[in-house]
């Protein structure tokens, strides 16, 4: 499968958790609906998770807690100043865009750093 396919197909399969998580919320009233792009932005944060694997996991029994911690706090303070920068601006979308954010880099860099480390890919293959 070609690159190009496997981000189609990845696209499409966001494109229908998304709208299993909406149509749900439109029953409930308008007031539920408009949460549909917050739950977008999460949806892209989670989708990368999934696809890093297990690097907390790793880490930790691989006697690197200490760098992972690190990578935490520095995720958490991402968050904290992303959440204080956009939450005046956007609202609900800034706060999802700074959890998207921390969760991103929290995970890619332990993506790399095991990458780095250890020669291993935790990346979820569709080989």
């Amino acid at each position: 499968m070609e690159i190009g396919e496997l981000q189609d197909t990845t696209l499409n399969k966001m494109k229908k958790l998304l709208l299993l998580l909406c149509v749900p919320l439109s029953m409930l009233g308008q007031e539920f609906a408009i949460a549909k792009t917050t739950l977008l932005i999460l949806l892209v944060g989670q989708v990368v998770n999934v696809m890093s694997g297990s690097v907390g996991f790793i880490l930790q029994m691989t006697g690197k807690e200490k760098i992972y911690q690190n990578i935490l706090l520095l995720a958490l303070v991402c968050n904290i100043v992303l959440n204080i920068l956009l939450i005046p601006k956007f609202g609900i979308e800034g706060a999802a865009i700074a959890s998207t954010f921390s969760l991103l880099f929290w995970n890619l860099s332990s993506v790399l750093y095991i990458y780095k480390r250890y020669k291993v890919s935790t990346l979820v293959s569709f080989k």
